[in-house]
């Protein structure tokens, strides 16, 4: 058998319209790739708007900072209220540890060298559990008041890490 000889121009027809069929397929699949990269743009902008939700601004930061350090406060009052009658000697250590605990806590917050007001909290948390355990002890402290001590470092740590939103220029 012979092959049906095949007419250029019907040849030709079948390449434009097959390169045709291919270039318009061609097109929306661009088409598709730019909308798609479109849409990407705007979720990634989407993303980033919903991201300055969960940062702190300023006035947020500082409210929530003062928001631990009264809620702690009155908890750490709390907790001293129920040591009952102790020595005065007793009673001025007590003092005095969790005076330097509160302060240490208090830098992590306030501090320019966080890093250090961090190793700071951790050195003073740990020198309290020290003194108040082993037969050794030093002070019996308040069962709570270690531990509220060391949620609201924790805490305090954690809100010091938070992102903040940049704050806007004022233009004049």
């Amino acid at each position: 058998m012979h092959p049906v000889p095949v007419d250029d121009n019907i040849g030709m027809v079948l390449f434009l319209a097959t390169f045709s069929s291919v270039r318009k397929q061609g097109i929306e699949v661009r088409n598709r790739a730019c909308e798609a990269f479109q849409g990407q743009d705007r979720m990634k902008k989407l993303m980033a708007n919903l991201n300055n939700y969960f940062k702190y601004t300023r006035k947020e930061y500082e409210a929530s900072i003062n928001a631990l350090n009264i809620f702690f406060g009155a908890v750490i009052g709390i907790s001293l209220g129920g040591i009952g009658d102790i020595p005065t000697m007793d009673y001025i250590l007590l003092l005095i540890i969790t005076a330097t605990a509160v302060t240490s806590i208090l830098f992590v917050t306030y501090s320019e060298r966080q890093y250090w007001s961090i190793l700071l909290v951790g050195l003073v948390l740990f020198a309290m559990w020290s003194a108040s355990n082993g037969d050794d002890r030093i002070i019996e402290l308040p069962s709570k008041l270690l531990p509220t001590l060391a949620v609201w470092a924790v805490m305090a740590i954690s809100t010091e890490f938070t992102d903040l939103v940049p704050d806007k220029e004022k233009e004049d």
